[in-house]
């Protein structure tokens, strides 16, 4: 019978299938045959009226007739069709497992390595404190959190934590057993991990197995209370899992208690041998038997099915390996390649299996996966309809024919004609469903045919679950709030069922309901951030602020990296980056002595700091830009303050709000949010000064942005279309300075004040300094104020601000003594700090609510997970210390490129490091990501001014290290070979060198490999004109921070070539080592007044081609060496030919230094580059 069965499976044959599995039940209903019979239907009936019909025979069948551990089968197959159906009346038949009815949950932990993360915290060994918080990743809360299970026992723990995407969990059930006994712990669900029972490990298994109570263990235990600890791993995915405890003969224990808590006795040792209900039972009923010719097959269905796909991969080709397999046995192994993602290797297997064996089925999957597109895929399958007529899945395919022609109409029709001839083989209802939802539109229809499908096979809860999500498009808001509350009412707390319940609610406007059930399960799962986002989105929505905002808060300190900090609601940021580091002088500095309201006269707020100018750009872009501090007077100035039009909406990203805080020492950040055009400030005070630093650009669509500043710097012209500037003060040792604009300034009283003012229109740009690279900022005329003496007042107010925080930080020094345990020079140490800093603590920017000057102490940083660059720079200064290694802070910028610091001033917006190291001062900035340690100040750092903090430094500004051709290196390296076929095959072979190697790494962060192959094949194809795809990817692990990155593509290439006669032409697939795109830049105007600027252009860039040149080709024209040189850039090709190999070697090489070149001998240096690098290669045959 099941020799018949199997035939009629792969004959396409469902009712002699079906026959055949009536015949096995009714013949031997306990046979363990019957599991793997069951796991057949389960995945091929899917669509068939009869599906859950036969799953329900099935498991009755083993019910009632099987051994013990086929009963417990039978009795999950029974619960598994009563949860799909619905069907309260067979549920009530069924002896469910004894599930534990909830568990204690922590996490997330460290999953870097196969075996489910498993660390030492404050508990291990030791009663649980339920109360307590201990810490996974360093500096992630992780608390004890009760889970309660589901109706069908389902313990979802990932909604206990952070979030599902991190889920590597530690999971706590303490249970009471009435006496001792043998008893069988039976967990389930999909993980991979260890658990421990009373302290002892007993399972350790790192794979990710999906497969309900696959296994067991049998375990002999004494009265008492236990504690069984899980710690399960997801790889990416929910941890889910279900656990029961059952008597040797899988039947629920009597006096079985499950508790909260309860105080564990620890053992030394304890045995507990697996064992596999699914698989033990089947595996004693053959070693009775005997094997018959289909046992393999219907054994490794059971392993394919039930978590065991890689295990079977292996041993069934290890079979095929030694002649050992037979065809039939083979297709189990082509599934499970299939679901193992292998599909190439997959579908070597499938044409093994057609060359001696060919059925229906076999011909259905050869169809569909050897077309080359879906028109041919429609076309075969109405030639194999012919062939074999009356096989409802061909028909069905057959059916889509009217694809080809698009029209819709008849396509309808042709899928109404085959549900009606094969009224058994719903799944043409679904196909009409989506037709009717997605294309035509019409989701009346598209809810009747799913109707039809979900009753036509019992398939209830696919039914009730959907609902909700059709009633929404049909816009019965009243009918989807009814169907999302019977959901939820089945399977509360599941988040499945809470998604569309909270949509209803909005839709007919009871929002408040929406946020008590949001609460109820903010209270049942603290962690859980989805939660707590909708919860933030209701209560904005409705208008309650405060409460949004704890929400933020709240989510801010589960999970920094899931809400920025400058995003709270007190915050004026809109997409832009706060002046994190000291921003400017407290602007009563600007006072000797605080005016009294009479002095100031009859205006209730005065600018203290006035600047307003436009400057106008040759393309006819403009630039405004608005810097004011404000003193609000007395409170109509506070009210006249409140609600302040910009006259442009900050959130387009072209226009920026860059500061909108309150200016007096001591005072907390001023408090407000955008609404529209409208800063609308809540919490202004009589006496503040409020500023406010604008800029707005016009006359553009935002184009201008393609092109970064220094485009329109050094090789735009541009004028000050108008510039007014003014400062009020009563101090007579108030110093100024003003760099740029022309005119002078002028100084007279004013309501008995000194007023400084500066005037001027249409006043031409002036020189750029050009000793550095140009300062992007300068084009806004600058005014320099400072009320301090010299760059040492300035240093010694940094340095006790930077003291005060270092020196006591416990966990800091711990953490610094674990990562340098084994590390024996200091370089060695410095690496083991920097990596950790910069691959574990995210870069954050700081926000409004944060002192914008005091960086957070080291151990605050470790608890937060996140610093911005002066927080993170302190972390690492004080390990280095902790070490042995002198470290300290250096001020300085990423803004003002190549400016002076004529007075001492608050100007500095970044914060880098400096330490020894073997007598070396080295310059390390800890915010910037898997770059190498001495390779980390980026362009925009490298030269720049800085002030370094510590006792030694002088009364003057420094410069940190310039930026060199050696930060910026790659290499690589490409090997062709011709193949027999006329086709390439490529080797790329790449180098990145420091500065190179960081940014190469980070380009792969967050990317798959085939997301990799996408990406280089669409930049590639056009710069190589070349055709070409990737087989495979390897490189260096990218979490790391070493001075050299590897990376290797592999595959095959179709060149470019033309034949003329005896001579051929290839063209090489080169990189330009200079992008053409600059040729056509710096061509785009002859009248720039400016040098050109090489600063993006350091490095030094090798590339060699090797290409081996089949005979009949002919060999290659030589051309002469080539070496360009000047004194800031040069070029060389060297080409070798070695007609032994034939191999034909071309070697290109660039180097650009850091300086500034005449603009037309860098133009012609372009050209001839370019034209070297696309010189095609020249076969001449004899």
């Amino acid at each position: 019978m099941r020799g018949l069965l199997l035939s009629a499976h792969f004959d396409l044959d469902h009712a002699t299938e079906t026959e055949m599995i009536d015949a096995l039940i009714g013949a031997e209903p306990g046979n363990p045959y019957l599991v793997p019979v069951f796991e057949h239907v389960a995945a091929n009936y899917e669509g068939w009226t009869d599906h859950l019909d036969y799953e329900l025979k099935i498991g009755r069948a083993l019910t009632e007739h099987g051994d013990y551990s086929n009963k417990y089968i039978g009795r999950q197959i029974i619960e598994s069709y009563c949860y799909r159906a619905m069907d309260s009346a067979n549920e009530l038949k069924t002896m469910k497992p004894d599930y534990a009815p909830g568990c204690w949950v922590s996490g997330p932990f460290e999953n870097e390595s196969q075996i489910a993360a498993y660390r030492k915290i404050p508990f291990e060994g030791e009663p649980l404190d339920t109360l307590a918080s201990v810490f996974g990743k360093v500096g992630v809360t992780a608390g004890w959190t009760w889970v309660q299970s589901d109706p069908s026992g389902n313990l979802f723990s990932s909604l206990a934590i952070e979030d599902a995407a991190e889920s590597a969990i530690q999971a706590r059930i303490f249970f009471e057993l009435p006496g001792s006994m043998e008893v069988l712990i039976l967990p389930g669900g999909g993980y991979g991990g260890r658990i421990l029972l009373d302290g002892c490990e007993i399972y350790n298994d790192p794979l990710y197995r999906n497969a309900v109570m696959r296994e067991g263990l049998l375990v002999s235990m004494q009265e008492g209370p236990h504690e069984l600890t899980m710690s399960l791993s997801d790889n990416g995915r929910i941890v889910l899992f279900t656990l029961a405890i059952m008597d040797t003969n899988f039947e629920p224990i009597a006096g079985l208690k499950w508790l909260r808590y309860a105080k564990v006795n620890y053992r030394d040792g304890l045995t507990a041998p697996k064992i596999h209900p699914i698989f033990d039972s089947f595996n004693n009923f053959i070693d009775t038997t005997g094997n018959e010719p289909d046992t393999r097959y219907w054994k490794s269905i059971l392993r394919l099915y039930n978590g065991y796909a890689r295990e079977l991969i292996s041993e069934l080709e290890q079979a095929f390996n030694n002649n050992e397999i037979t065809a039939l046995e083979l297709w189990p192994l082509y599934i499970a390649l299939l679901q193992n993602g292998e599909t190439q290797l997959a579908l070597e297997y499938l044409n093994l299996i057609r060359d001696v064996s060919t059925s229906p089925l076999i011909e259905l999957f050869w169809t569909n996966v050897s077309a080359s597109d879906y028109a041919s895929v429609i076309k075969s399958f109405i030639e194999l309809n012919s062939r074999y007529p009356d096989r409802v899945e061909i028909a069905s395919i057959a059916a889509l024919s009217p694809l080809l022609s698009g029209n819709v109409q008849l396509f309808v029709d042709s899928l109404m004609a085959a549900a009606d001839r094969f009224p058994k083989y719903i799944s043409h209802h679904k196909l009409l469903s989506d037709l009717y939802r997605e294309s035509i539109q019409n989701p009346e229809m598209a809810l009747d045919h799913f109707v039809k499908y979900c009753s036509g096979a019992n398939y209830n809860m696919l039914l009730m679950r959907s609902l909700p999500t059709y009633y929404f498009e049909l816009k019965k808001y009243d009918k989807a709030l009814e169907a999302a509350q019977d959901n939820f009412y089945n399977y509360p707390y599941a988040y499945a069922q809470i998604q569309p319940l909270i949509q209803a609610y909005k839709y007919v406007h009871q929002e408040e309901r929406a946020i008590a059930l949001l609460d109820s399960l903010r209270e049942r799962y603290p962690y859980d951030i989805e939660i707590l986002s909708d919860l933030y989105d209701l209560y904005y929505s409705t208008g309650k602020y405060d409460e949004s905002k704890q929400i933020l808060q709240r989510i801010h300190i589960l999970k920094p990296t899931a809400i920025k900090p400058y995003k709270i609601l007190d915050s004026l940021h809109n997409f832009v980056t706060y002046d994190s580091i000291f921003g400017t002088i407290d602007a009563m500095e600007l006072w000797d002595i605080e005016p009294t309201q009479e002095e100031l006269g009859e205006s209730n707020y005065w600018y203290l700091i006035d600047r307003r100018q436009k400057i106008v750009f040759q393309p006819g872009v403009v630039l405004s830009d608005v810097h004011t501090v404000r003193v609000l007077t007395d409170q109509d100035a506070v009210e006249y303050m409140q609600e302040t039009n910009l006259g442009f909406n900050p959130s387009y990203w072209y226009n920026n709000l860059l500061t909108a805080r309150r200016l007096r020492k001591g005072q907390p950040p001023v408090k407000g949010n955008i609404n529209g055009s409208k800063v609308v400030f809540q919490d202004l005070q009589a006496g503040d000064a409020i500023e406010l630093h604008y800029r707005i650009w016009e006359g553009n669509d935002g184009d201008l942005w393609k092109e970064f500043w220094d485009t329109y710097i050094v090789h735009t012209q541009y004028y000050q279309g108008y510039y007014e500037y003014s400062i009020l003060t009563n101090r007579d040792d108030l110093r100024y300075k003003d760099d740029g604009p022309t005119p002078k300034p002028v100084e007279n009283d004013y309501c008995g004040f000194r007023k400084i003012s500066w005037q001027g229109e249409k006043i031409p740009a002036w020189k750029l300094d050009y000793s550095l690279s140009p300062p992007s900022e300068d084009i806004i005329g600058k005014i320099f104020i400072s009320t301090i003496d010299n760059w040492d007042v300035y240093r010694r107010w940094y340095q006790s601000i930077s003291d005060a925080i270092l020196g006591k930080n416990p966990r800091s020094d711990h953490l610094a003594d674990s990562l340098t345990s084994g590390d024996k020079t200091d370089m060695e140490k410095l690496m083991s700090l920097y990596r950790y800093i910069v691959l574990e603590i995210p870069y954050q920017v700081i926000d409004f609510n944060y002192d914008a000057s005091i960086p957070h102490r080291p151990d605050d940083v470790l608890m937060n997970l996140w610093g911005d660059c002066k927080d993170k720079g302190h972390l690492l200064i004080q390990m280095l210390r902790r070490v042995g290694i002198d470290a300290w802070p250096v001020l300085t910028s990423t803004r003002e490129m190549g400016s002076k610091r004529p007075l001492p001033y608050f100007g500095f917006n970044h914060l880098i490091i400096s330490c020894v190291i073997d007598g070396d001062t080295l310059f390390v900035d800890a915010s910037d990501l898997t770059y190498p340690v001495n390779h980390t100040l980026s362009s925009e750092v490298a030269g720049q001014p800085c002030l370094p903090i510590n006792s030694e430094s002088n009364n003057v500004i420094d410069r940190n290290p310039p930026y060199s051709k050696d930060d910026y290196h790659w290499h690589m390296s490409i090997m062709i070979n011709h193949g027999d076929t006329g086709e390439y095959s490529f080797v790329d072979e790449r180098k990145y060198y420091n500065q190179s190697a960081g940014g190469r790494r980070q380009d792969y962060f967050g990317m798959t490999e085939e997301e990799l192959k996408t990406n280089f094949i669409a930049y590639y194809s056009d710069i190589w004109n070349a055709l070409f795809t990737i087989d495979s990817i390897v490189h260096d692990d990218i979490k790391t921070i070493n001075t050299v990155f590897n990376e290797v593509f592999y595959g095959k290439i179709t060149l470019s070539t033309q034949t003329i006669g005896k001579s051929t032409i290839i063209t090489p697939p080169i990189e330009p080592i200079i992008n053409r795109s600059l040729l056509t830049y710096l061509g785009t105007s002859q009248q720039r007044r400016y040098d050109v600027d090489l600063r993006s252009y350091v490095g030094i860039y090798e590339t060699s081609l090797e290409i081996i040149i089949p005979e009949e080709m002919g060999n290659p024209q030589m051309i002469d060496n080539i070496d360009l040189s000047e004194s800031l850039y040069k070029f060389s090709l060297k080409n070798e030919w070695d007609l032994a190999k034939r191999m034909l070697v071309l070697n290109y090489s660039m180097e650009i230094s850091d300086g500034h070149c005449d603009l037309d001998e860098f133009t012609e240096f372009t050209k001839q580059v370019l034209d070297l690098c696309n010189t095609p290669i020249l076969l001449q045959r004899n």
